[in-house]
C-alpha cells in the first residue's frame, strides 16, 4: 500500500513539469480513480489513507495521459456543467464553464417574455446537450428540442439526455438545413420561445493554440468557414422561420466576433442586438429578438 498524500503530490509534480500547474487536476484524476468525490478525497488525505497497487497504476496511467495533453474530461469521462456531470469523450465537444452565461441569459430572457411556465426551447449544434439540459432542469415544465448532426457526438448526447432530460428533452439527429429536423415546431402553438446555440465559430484558417482543443475537439465542432460565421448565418436564417415575433436567438461566439454578429442581426432587421461578456470581461454571447415585435 502507498500513502495517498505522497501519490497525490507526485502526480501534481508530474503535471506541473508538463506545464499543467493547476493542483486541482491531480486531485480530480485521483478522485476519479478512487471513485470518490473531491470532499471524500480530502477526508481520505486527512486520515492518511493509503491506496493499493492497482489503484496506483490506474492513477499513473491517467496522469501520463494528461501529461500528453489528453483532455482531463476525456480521461475521467465527465465534464461538470450547471448542476450536472455530463458524459463526454472522443467525438464530442467538451462543454466549458463560460457557456453557462448563455444559459443564464436565456433564462432571464424567458422571464422577461413571460415564458417561464412551459416555454419551448430549441438548441442547434447540441454536442453533449449541455445548454438544453441545463435549461430544462432550470425550467421543469419546459419543452426542449436539441439537434445534433455529428454521428460521433450523437451517442454522447443520447446518454446525457437519457440521464438528465427527465423525459422532457427530445434529441433529434440531422443537419440544420434539413427541413424535417424541425418538424412540428413551425406552428404558432409549438414554436420555441428561444433558440440557443454554441455553434462552430473558428475561422478555417485559424489553428487553436490549446493542444487539447487542437488534438481532441472534433473539427466539425470548431470551424465554420473563412470568417467563422457560416453556421451562425445559417442558424440566423433558420431561426427567422421558427421563432415567433419577439422570440430571441442566443449565440455563443469568439470574443472578437460580437460586432460582426450584431451587424448580421441588424442587416436582417432583428431587434435589440446585444453582446454580453463572460466573467473575464470577454465578449461571449450575442442575442437579438426576431422582427415583428419589439420589447
Amino acid at each position: 500500500m502507498d500513502d495517498l498524500r505522497l501519490i497525490r503530490d507526485r502526480a501534481r509534480r508530474t503535471l506541473a513539469a508538463a506545464g499543467l500547474t493547476s493542483p486541482s487536476e491531480a486531485d480530480i484524476l485521483l478522485s476519479s480513480c478512487l471513485g470518490m468525490s473531491r470532499g471524500e478525497l480530502e477526508l481520505a488525505l486527512l486520515r492518511g489513507d493509503a491506496i493499493d497497487a492497482d489503484t496506483k497504476r490506474h492513477l499513473e496511467d491517467a496522469v501520463e495521459r494528461r501529461r500528453r495533453r489528453e483532455p482531463l474530461q476525456h480521461i475521467t469521462g465527465r465534464a461538470p456543467f450547471w448542476d450536472m456531470e455530463l458524459e463526454v469523450g472522443p467525438g464530442v465537444f467538451v462543454p466549458r464553464p463560460e457557456t453557462e452565461l448563455l444559459v443564464e441569459l436565456a433564462l432571464t430572457e424567458l422571464a422577461e417574455l413571460g415564458s417561464t411556465d412551459a416555454p419551448g426551447v430549441l438548441e442547434f449544434c447540441a454536442g453533449s446537450g449541455a445548454i438544453a439540459l441545463a435549461l430544462a432542469r432550470a425550467l421543469p415544465r419546459s419543452r426542449v428540442v436539441t439537434v445534433e448532426a455529428s454521428p460521433e457526438a450523437w451517442p454522447w448526447l443520447r446518454r446525457n439526455v437519457a440521464r438528465y432530460g427527465d423525459g422532457r428533452v427530445e434529441a433529434r439527429f440531422g443537419r440544420l438545413e434539413e427541413p424535417s429536423i424541425t418538424t412540428g415546431l413551425e406552428q404558432s402553438e409549438t414554436r420555441p420561445a428561444v433558440i440557443v446555440s454554441n455553434p462552430p465559430y473558428i475561422p478555417s484558417r485559424n489553428v487553436p493554440q490549446d493542444p487539447e482543443v487542437r488534438r481532441a475537439d472534433p473539427e466539425e465542432a470548431l470551424f465554420s468557414g473563412e470568417d467563422g460565421l457560416d453556421l451562425i448565418r445559417a442558424i440566423l436564417e433558420r431561426s427567422e422561420a421558427l421563432l415567433p415575433p419577439g422570440g430571441a436567438l442566443f449565440l455563443e461566439h469568439d470574443e472578437s466576433q460580437g460586432p460582426a454578429i450584431r451587424a448580421l442581426f441588424a442587416a436582417r432587421g432583428w431587434h435589440d442586438p446585444s453582446t454580453h461578456q463572460d466573467l473575464l470581461g470577454r465578449d461571449r454571447v450575442s442575442r437579438a429578438r426576431r422582427p415583428g415585435a419589439a420589447k
